[in-house]
């Protein structure tokens, strides 16, 4: 179960980043409390050096500043923080943080453990979404909020992929709560990757995943992979071993085709397509207690029928 509630997020364009912190910005205005920007140097966290600060007032328009900002990153081994500070009705009035991050094109980011992606949305805890609060405009603090307001910045940027994955973990396509691509292809190559993981493993990534086994090759039943471990990860596996030609034809170059995809997205169980406009996201349900596998499964399972 994931504990710290981290949204990658990759773009089609590196200054689309500035268009997500204002959509952000602006998709807030009715629960934003304070709004804070940081730029800091090499590092991570609060062990990178502090290069400028900002208390923004929240009312403003403030996306000139934000696109010179991240033009600012090109090349560079330096990230920004914006910092949403959400209004939370309870006994007593108080602020709960909502972090962008941005990363240069230099900068280290948290590739040593997940995928690189330039854009990261940091909910932090995520016991503080379980609905117990509501924000200041009234509306409870929960899941679906959460669900709500990525759907919407979604369809307001269009990135080319946003990811919920467990935070503890690497991104496999397994073990995504949430998954939007703005383009079907983008799921397909989803599946490609995890055709690779089962039969190849992680060696030629560059990122956590490198050292990964071929999912299909692991004897051990005791050990963990995609979040799964004895029974569980036995019967993922006989799943696998059945499709392995479909598998095997994906590395190969077979087609995904895009109805395919939709009809995983409709018709898979646990499973609910995401309200967007734009592209096409599918959320694991219950939302962050459950995983994405039975929509790749069925993609899988179409493949091998057809």
């Amino acid at each position: 179960m994931s504990w710290e509630l981290r949204i990658d997020l990759e773009l089609d364009d590196f200054g689309d980043a500035a268009r997500l912190i204002t959509a952000m910005v602006r998709s807030s205005q009715p629960f934003l409390g304070r709004l804070k920007f940081q730029e800091r140097g090499s590092g991570w966290t609060h062990r990178a050096p502090l290069l400028e600060a900002h208390q923004l007032d929240r009312r403003d328009d403030h996306e000139s500043f934000f696109t010179e900002k991240v033009q600012g990153l090109h090349d560079a081994d330096r990230f920004l923080v914006v910092e949403l500070w959400v209004e939370i009705e309870d006994i007593e009035l108080h602020l709960t943080p909502v972090y962008i991050y941005v990363f240069g094109s230099a900068h280290t980011a948290l590739s040593q453990y997940r995928r690189r992606f330039p854009v990261v949305i940091d909910f932090c805890n995520r016991q503080r979404w379980k609905g117990n609060d509501n924000l200041i405009s009234g509306e409870p603090a929960d899941e679906q909020f959460l669900v709500r307001w990525l759907t919407e910045i979604c369809d307001l940027v269009r990135p080319r992929s946003l990811y919920v994955a467990p935070e503890e973990g690497v991104d496999v396509a397994f073990n995504y709560h949430m998954v939007y691509h703005n383009r079907t292809a983008g799921h397909a190559d989803d599946l490609r990757e995890l055709a690779r993981l089962a039969l190849i493993g992680g060696r030629e990534y560059d990122d956590a995943r490198w050292d990964y086994e071929p999912l299909l090759d692991i004897r051990d039943e005791s050990m963990l992979f995609c979040r799964r471990a004895g029974g569980r990860l036995d019967d993922l596996k006989n799943e696998l071993r059945e499709r392995r030609p479909v598998l095997e034809k994906l590395l190969d170059g077979l087609e995904v085709p895009d109805e395919f995809v939709e009809t995983a997205a409709l018709g898979s169980t646990r499973i609910e397509p995401m309200d967007t406009k734009t592209g096409l996201g599918i959320i694991a349900e219950p939302f962050l207690r459950y995983y994405s596998e039975n929509f790749y499964l069925h993609m899988l399972h179409l493949l091998a029928t057809k």
